[in-house]
Protein backbone atom coordinates (compact mmCIF):
# COMPACT_ATOMS: atom_id res chain seq x y z
CA UNK A 1 0.00 0.00 0.00
CA UNK A 2 3.04 2.55 1.23
CA UNK A 3 4.42 1.19 -2.19
CA UNK A 4 1.78 2.40 -4.38
CA UNK A 5 1.37 5.85 -2.84
CA UNK A 6 5.18 6.21 -3.48
CA UNK A 7 4.62 5.86 -7.19
CA UNK A 8 1.50 8.03 -6.90
CA UNK A 9 3.54 10.48 -5.80
CA UNK A 10 6.51 10.60 -8.00
CA UNK A 11 3.87 10.14 -11.09
CA UNK A 12 2.10 13.35 -10.29
CA UNK A 13 5.36 15.43 -9.70
CA UNK A 14 6.47 14.00 -12.93
CA UNK A 15 2.78 15.25 -14.75
CA UNK A 16 3.26 18.61 -13.02
CA UNK A 17 7.05 18.94 -14.36
CA UNK A 18 6.21 17.83 -18.06
CA UNK A 19 2.87 20.53 -17.40
CA UNK A 20 5.23 23.24 -16.14
CA UNK A 21 7.77 22.40 -18.89
CA UNK A 22 4.90 22.34 -21.65
CA UNK A 23 3.89 25.93 -20.37
CA UNK A 24 7.28 27.49 -20.16
CA UNK A 25 7.98 26.61 -24.10
CA UNK A 26 4.43 27.15 -25.06
CA UNK A 27 4.71 30.51 -22.68
CA UNK A 28 5.47 33.70 -25.10
CA UNK A 29 7.31 35.18 -22.42
CA UNK A 30 9.90 32.26 -23.13
CA UNK A 31 9.86 32.77 -26.67
CA UNK A 32 11.27 35.72 -29.10
CA UNK A 33 9.93 35.78 -32.76
CA UNK A 34 12.23 36.47 -36.11
CA UNK A 35 10.57 36.66 -39.53
CA UNK A 36 11.94 36.60 -42.93
CA UNK A 37 11.47 37.01 -46.60
CA UNK A 38 11.50 34.57 -49.20
CA UNK A 39 10.94 34.76 -53.04
CA UNK A 40 9.29 31.02 -52.30
CA UNK A 41 9.26 28.27 -50.03
CA UNK A 42 8.20 25.10 -51.55
CA UNK A 43 7.88 22.29 -49.21
CA UNK A 44 8.04 24.99 -45.81
CA UNK A 45 5.50 24.53 -43.41
CA UNK A 46 4.59 25.67 -39.74
CA UNK A 47 6.00 23.21 -37.63
CA UNK A 48 9.79 22.45 -39.37
CA UNK A 49 12.65 23.29 -37.93
CA UNK A 50 14.71 26.39 -37.26
CA UNK A 51 18.63 25.49 -37.50
CA UNK A 52 21.85 27.41 -36.14
CA UNK A 53 25.22 25.44 -37.60
CA UNK A 54 22.90 22.52 -38.29
CA UNK A 55 21.78 22.46 -34.28
CA UNK A 56 18.16 22.71 -34.49
CA UNK A 57 16.97 25.97 -32.54
CA UNK A 58 13.32 26.49 -33.18
CA UNK A 59 10.26 26.18 -35.12
CA UNK A 60 8.30 27.79 -38.16
CA UNK A 61 5.08 28.80 -36.49
CA UNK A 62 3.55 30.45 -39.32
CA UNK A 63 4.09 30.44 -43.55
CA UNK A 64 2.03 33.08 -45.73
CA UNK A 65 2.35 35.00 -49.08
CA UNK A 66 2.36 38.66 -48.98
CA UNK A 67 2.14 39.87 -52.72
CA UNK A 68 5.38 38.58 -54.09
CA UNK A 69 6.98 37.16 -51.30
CA UNK A 70 6.62 34.85 -48.81
CA UNK A 71 7.13 35.29 -44.99
CA UNK A 72 8.09 32.84 -42.83
CA UNK A 73 7.61 33.54 -38.59
CA UNK A 74 10.26 31.04 -36.55
CA UNK A 75 10.10 30.79 -33.15
CA UNK A 76 13.32 30.72 -31.07
CA UNK A 77 14.27 30.25 -27.49
CA UNK A 78 14.18 33.36 -25.69
CA UNK A 79 17.80 34.69 -25.44
CA UNK A 80 19.08 33.27 -28.66
CA UNK A 81 21.77 35.38 -30.09
CA UNK A 82 21.59 35.48 -33.78
CA UNK A 83 23.39 38.49 -35.24
CA UNK A 84 21.70 41.58 -36.28
CA UNK A 85 22.97 40.68 -39.90
CA UNK A 86 22.11 37.12 -40.35
CA UNK A 87 20.87 35.45 -43.71
CA UNK A 88 18.20 32.58 -44.18
CA UNK A 89 18.65 29.73 -46.04
CA UNK A 90 15.77 27.17 -47.13
CA UNK A 91 17.86 23.59 -46.58
CA UNK A 92 17.23 20.04 -47.57
CA UNK A 93 18.90 18.05 -44.96
CA UNK A 94 18.18 15.05 -46.98
CA UNK A 95 15.98 13.62 -50.01
CA UNK A 96 12.82 12.74 -48.55
CA UNK A 97 12.72 15.21 -44.95
CA UNK A 98 11.22 18.44 -44.69
CA UNK A 99 13.35 21.29 -45.35
CA UNK A 100 14.39 23.54 -42.91
CA UNK A 101 15.45 27.20 -42.28
CA UNK A 102 19.26 28.03 -41.36
CA UNK A 103 20.11 30.81 -39.88
CA UNK A 104 23.75 32.30 -40.44
CA UNK A 105 26.30 32.83 -39.21
CA UNK A 106 26.63 31.86 -36.01
CA UNK A 107 27.09 34.40 -33.24
CA UNK A 108 30.43 35.69 -31.97
CA UNK A 109 29.87 39.19 -30.78
CA UNK A 110 28.42 42.43 -31.70
CA UNK A 111 24.70 43.42 -32.23
CA UNK A 112 21.84 40.65 -32.03
CA UNK A 113 18.10 40.56 -33.85
CA UNK A 114 15.59 41.71 -31.50
CA UNK A 115 12.17 39.70 -31.08
CA UNK A 116 9.95 40.74 -33.41
CA UNK A 117 13.31 41.33 -36.00
CA UNK A 118 12.46 41.03 -40.28
CA UNK A 119 15.31 39.19 -42.53
CA UNK A 120 14.51 41.13 -45.53
CA UNK A 121 14.25 39.61 -48.71
CA UNK A 122 18.43 40.64 -49.90
CA UNK A 123 19.57 38.65 -47.77
CA UNK A 124 17.24 35.21 -47.73
CA UNK A 125 17.99 32.43 -49.87
CA UNK A 126 15.69 29.78 -51.38
CA UNK A 127 16.86 27.19 -53.79
CA UNK A 128 15.57 26.48 -57.43
CA UNK A 129 13.52 23.60 -57.59
CA UNK A 130 14.77 20.32 -60.62
CA UNK A 131 11.82 21.34 -62.38
CA UNK A 132 12.45 24.97 -62.66
CA UNK A 133 16.27 24.16 -63.55
CA UNK A 134 15.70 22.27 -66.39
CA UNK A 135 13.23 24.19 -67.63
CA UNK A 136 15.45 27.85 -67.62
CA UNK A 137 18.44 25.29 -69.06
CA UNK A 138 15.97 24.26 -71.92
CA UNK A 139 14.54 28.04 -72.54
CA UNK A 140 18.69 28.96 -72.64
CA UNK A 141 19.38 26.42 -75.02
CA UNK A 142 16.05 27.23 -77.17
CA UNK A 143 17.14 30.91 -77.43
CA UNK A 144 20.83 30.46 -78.47
CA UNK A 145 20.20 27.30 -80.63
CA UNK A 146 20.14 27.11 -84.45
CA UNK A 147 16.46 26.92 -84.35
CA UNK A 148 15.69 30.11 -82.91
CA UNK A 149 12.86 31.67 -84.51
CA UNK A 150 14.13 35.19 -84.04
CA UNK A 151 16.74 36.00 -87.19
CA UNK A 152 20.54 36.08 -86.02
CA UNK A 153 19.31 34.64 -82.86
CA UNK A 154 21.57 31.69 -82.99
CA UNK A 155 24.74 30.71 -80.98
CA UNK A 156 26.59 30.24 -84.38
CA UNK A 157 25.05 34.11 -86.05
CA UNK A 158 26.32 35.28 -82.92
CA UNK A 159 30.46 34.05 -82.93
CA UNK A 160 30.18 34.58 -86.80
CA UNK A 161 29.34 38.02 -86.26
CA UNK A 162 31.68 38.55 -83.46
CA UNK A 163 34.14 37.23 -85.63
CA UNK A 164 33.56 39.11 -88.50
CA UNK A 165 33.62 42.73 -86.45
CA UNK A 166 37.01 41.34 -84.35
CA UNK A 167 39.24 40.40 -87.53
CA UNK A 168 42.10 42.76 -87.70
CA UNK A 169 41.33 44.08 -84.72
CA UNK A 170 42.56 41.80 -81.67
CA UNK A 171 44.96 44.20 -80.42
CA UNK A 172 42.67 47.29 -79.97
CA UNK A 173 40.05 45.46 -78.44
CA UNK A 174 42.72 44.09 -75.79
CA UNK A 175 43.67 47.35 -75.05
CA UNK A 176 40.12 48.70 -75.03
CA UNK A 177 39.36 45.67 -72.39
CA UNK A 178 42.79 46.34 -70.07
CA UNK A 179 41.75 49.93 -69.46
CA UNK A 180 38.09 48.82 -69.08
CA UNK A 181 39.16 46.74 -66.16
CA UNK A 182 41.66 49.11 -64.35
CA UNK A 183 38.76 52.34 -65.03
CA UNK A 184 36.70 49.32 -63.42
CA UNK A 185 39.37 48.47 -60.39
CA UNK A 186 39.70 52.12 -59.55
CA UNK A 187 35.62 52.91 -59.47
CA UNK A 188 35.22 49.76 -57.29
CA UNK A 189 37.89 50.92 -54.83
CA UNK A 190 35.97 54.33 -54.61
CA UNK A 191 33.01 52.36 -54.94
CA UNK A 192 32.08 53.91 -51.04
CA UNK A 193 32.48 57.63 -51.67
CA UNK A 194 31.03 57.62 -55.44
CA UNK A 195 28.11 55.86 -52.99
CA UNK A 196 27.82 58.79 -50.68
CA UNK A 197 28.18 60.65 -53.65
CA UNK A 198 25.29 59.60 -55.12
CA UNK A 199 23.05 59.63 -51.64
CA UNK A 200 24.24 62.87 -51.45
CA UNK A 201 23.09 64.20 -54.83
CA UNK A 202 19.92 62.54 -54.60
CA UNK A 203 19.38 64.16 -51.61
CA UNK A 204 19.81 67.84 -53.02
CA UNK A 205 17.92 66.78 -55.90
CA UNK A 206 14.97 65.77 -53.98
CA UNK A 207 15.34 68.65 -51.99
CA UNK A 208 15.30 71.28 -54.45
CA UNK A 209 12.49 69.08 -55.88
CA UNK A 210 10.61 69.98 -52.68
CA UNK A 211 10.96 73.41 -52.48
CA UNK A 212 10.61 74.25 -56.18
CA UNK A 213 8.63 77.14 -54.81
CA UNK A 214 11.35 79.05 -52.74
CA UNK A 215 13.89 78.20 -55.37
CA UNK A 216 12.43 79.94 -57.76
CA UNK A 217 11.29 82.81 -56.05
CA UNK A 218 15.34 83.57 -54.90
CA UNK A 219 16.17 83.15 -58.04
CA UNK A 220 13.33 85.62 -59.19
CA UNK A 221 14.86 87.97 -56.08
CA UNK A 222 18.90 87.47 -57.42
CA UNK A 223 18.24 88.72 -60.95
CA UNK A 224 16.04 91.38 -60.54
CA UNK A 225 18.91 92.48 -57.75
CA UNK A 226 21.71 91.76 -60.71
CA UNK A 227 19.63 93.78 -63.01
CA UNK A 228 19.29 96.67 -60.28
CA UNK A 229 23.36 96.87 -59.71
CA UNK A 230 23.81 96.63 -63.41
CA UNK A 231 21.08 99.65 -64.17
CA UNK A 232 23.31 101.65 -61.08
CA UNK A 233 26.69 100.49 -62.94
CA UNK A 234 27.78 103.91 -62.88
CA UNK A 235 26.70 105.81 -59.65
CA UNK A 236 27.86 102.50 -57.76
CA UNK A 237 30.86 103.33 -59.53
CA UNK A 238 31.31 106.84 -58.72
CA UNK A 239 30.96 106.21 -54.88
CA UNK A 240 33.41 103.68 -54.94
CA UNK A 241 35.93 105.68 -56.42
CA UNK A 242 34.83 108.88 -53.62
CA UNK A 243 34.97 106.05 -50.86
CA UNK A 244 38.42 105.26 -52.26
CA UNK A 245 39.43 108.44 -52.42
CA UNK A 246 37.87 109.37 -48.69
CA UNK A 247 39.67 106.25 -46.88
CA UNK A 248 43.33 107.78 -48.87
CA UNK A 249 42.97 110.78 -47.18
CA UNK A 250 41.80 109.32 -43.94
CA UNK A 251 45.04 107.03 -44.17
CA UNK A 252 47.03 110.27 -44.82
CA UNK A 253 45.78 112.31 -41.90
CA UNK A 254 46.23 109.00 -39.38
CA UNK A 255 50.10 108.38 -41.03
CA UNK A 256 50.54 112.47 -40.28
CA UNK A 257 49.07 112.73 -37.35
CA UNK A 258 48.57 109.55 -35.46
CA UNK A 259 51.00 110.57 -32.46
CA UNK A 260 49.32 113.63 -32.40
CA UNK A 261 45.75 112.01 -32.42
CA UNK A 262 46.53 109.33 -29.78
CA UNK A 263 47.45 111.69 -27.45
CA UNK A 264 43.78 113.97 -28.21
CA UNK A 265 41.98 110.90 -27.64
CA UNK A 266 43.49 109.73 -24.30
CA UNK A 267 42.98 113.25 -23.34
CA UNK A 268 39.48 113.25 -24.39
CA UNK A 269 38.83 109.87 -22.99
CA UNK A 270 40.32 111.86 -19.77
CA UNK A 271 37.95 115.07 -19.94
CA UNK A 272 34.90 112.99 -20.42
CA UNK A 273 35.97 110.36 -17.68
CA UNK A 274 35.80 113.78 -15.33
CA UNK A 275 32.82 115.41 -16.80
CA UNK A 276 31.16 111.68 -16.10
CA UNK A 277 32.24 112.15 -12.85
CA UNK A 278 30.62 115.51 -11.84
CA UNK A 279 27.71 114.81 -13.50
CA UNK A 280 25.24 115.69 -11.00
CA UNK A 281 27.11 119.25 -10.40
CA UNK A 282 27.00 119.31 -14.47
CA UNK A 283 23.21 118.57 -14.43
CA UNK A 284 22.34 120.83 -11.56
CA UNK A 285 24.60 124.02 -13.73
CA UNK A 286 22.47 122.93 -16.50
CA UNK A 287 19.43 123.25 -14.59
CA UNK A 288 19.55 126.96 -12.91
CA UNK A 289 21.86 128.73 -16.07
CA UNK A 290 19.40 129.53 -18.33
CA UNK A 291 17.58 131.38 -15.23
CA UNK A 292 21.12 132.72 -14.00
CA UNK A 293 21.67 133.98 -17.93
CA UNK A 294 18.76 135.27 -17.56
CA UNK A 295 18.81 137.40 -14.75
CA UNK A 296 22.10 138.95 -16.04
CA UNK A 297 20.79 139.76 -19.64
CA UNK A 298 17.73 141.65 -17.60
CA UNK A 299 20.40 143.40 -15.13
CA UNK A 300 21.36 145.93 -17.54
CA UNK A 301 18.90 148.42 -18.60
CA UNK A 302 18.39 150.17 -22.30
CA UNK A 303 20.81 153.10 -21.30
CA UNK A 304 23.85 150.52 -20.45
CA UNK A 305 23.24 151.15 -16.23
CA UNK A 306 23.05 147.99 -14.11
CA UNK A 307 20.36 148.05 -11.37
CA UNK A 308 21.73 146.66 -8.17
CA UNK A 309 19.95 146.38 -4.80
CA UNK A 310 21.88 145.85 -2.06
CA UNK A 311 20.27 144.26 1.61
CA UNK A 312 22.49 146.71 3.88
CA UNK A 313 21.14 149.12 6.43
CA UNK A 314 23.24 152.60 7.72
CA UNK A 315 20.77 153.20 10.55
CA UNK A 316 23.12 152.34 13.69
CA UNK A 317 20.50 152.35 16.06
CA UNK A 318 19.92 148.67 14.62
CA UNK A 319 23.49 147.64 15.65
CA UNK A 320 23.99 146.60 18.98
CA UNK A 321 27.29 148.07 19.33
CA UNK A 322 25.99 151.10 18.56
CA UNK A 323 22.57 151.19 19.74
CA UNK A 324 23.42 152.64 23.66
CA UNK A 325 25.26 155.59 21.73
CA UNK A 326 22.08 156.24 19.13
CA UNK A 327 20.08 156.68 22.44
CA UNK A 328 22.33 159.56 24.05
CA UNK A 329 23.09 160.75 21.12
CA UNK A 330 20.22 161.57 18.37
CA UNK A 331 22.59 161.97 15.21
CA UNK A 332 21.07 161.36 11.75
CA UNK A 333 23.38 158.46 11.38
CA UNK A 334 20.97 157.08 13.92
CA UNK A 335 17.59 158.22 12.90
CA UNK A 336 18.16 158.55 8.51
CA UNK A 337 17.37 155.77 6.31
CA UNK A 338 21.12 155.22 5.20
CA UNK A 339 21.59 154.61 1.69
CA UNK A 340 19.10 154.34 -0.74
CA UNK A 341 17.92 151.17 -2.48
CA UNK A 342 18.02 150.41 -5.15
CA UNK A 343 21.89 152.05 -5.77
CA UNK A 344 22.28 152.59 -9.39
CA UNK A 345 25.09 150.78 -11.26
CA UNK A 346 27.70 152.62 -12.33
CA UNK A 347 27.44 156.04 -10.94
CA UNK A 348 25.81 158.81 -12.62
CA UNK A 349 28.12 159.72 -15.57
CA UNK A 350 29.62 156.37 -15.90
CA UNK A 351 28.42 153.45 -17.87
CA UNK A 352 29.49 149.63 -17.53
CA UNK A 353 31.29 149.50 -20.60
CA UNK A 354 34.16 151.99 -19.19
CA UNK A 355 33.99 150.01 -15.70
CA UNK A 356 34.37 146.60 -17.65
CA UNK A 357 37.85 148.19 -19.45
CA UNK A 358 35.85 148.45 -22.45
CA UNK A 359 36.36 152.10 -22.61
CA UNK A 360 38.00 155.18 -21.61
Amino acid sequence: MRRTALRLAALGAAVCAAAGLVYYVASPDSTMTVTAEFTQTDAVFPGNKVTVLGVPTGRITEVEPVGSRVQVVMSLPRGTRIPADAEAWVMSPSVISDRTIELAPGYIDGPTLPDGAVIPLERTHAPLTWDQLTRSVNDLTVALGPNSTDAGAGIGDLLHTTATALDGNGRPFHDAVTTISQASSVMAGESGDITALVGSLSVLVQTISDNQGTVDSLVDSITATADQFSAQREDITGALSSLTDVLGQVSALLSTHGAGLTRDVAGLGELTGSIAAKQEQLKEILDTAPTGFENVANLVDDQGRARVRLDVSTNLSQFPATKALCDKLPIPLCQGPGLVNPIEFPPEGTDLATILGGRR
